[in-house]
C-alpha cells in the first residue's frame, strides 16, 4: 500500500506475512492451550462433584478467592 502512494517506498509485504504467519502459530498455540484446561477444569469438576467433601471443597475455594 506504501508504495502506491511512493514507488520508492519500502514494500512491506514479506514483513506483513511473516508477521500474518507468526500470528497464526501464536492462536493456534493459545488455542491448544485452552482446550487443555478446559478439558483439565471439566475433569477436576466432575472430581469435587464426585467427592463427599465437595460443598467443604467449594466453602474453602470460595473463602480463599475471596468470595
Amino acid at each position: 500500500m506504501a508504495r502506491i502512494q511512493g514507488p520508492e517506498a519500502q514494500c512491506l509485504c514479506n514483513t506483513l506475512t511473516a508477521q500474518y504467519d507468526r500470528l497464526k502459530r501464536r492462536m493456534r498455540e493459545l488455542k491448544g492451550r485452552h482446550k487443555h484446561a478446559e478439558t483439565w477444569w471439566h475433569a477436576l469438576r466432575a472430581a469435587v462433584d464426585a467427592h463427599p467433601d465437595k460443598r467443604s471443597f467449594l466453602t474453602d475455594t470460595q473463602r480463599r478467592f475471596g468470595r
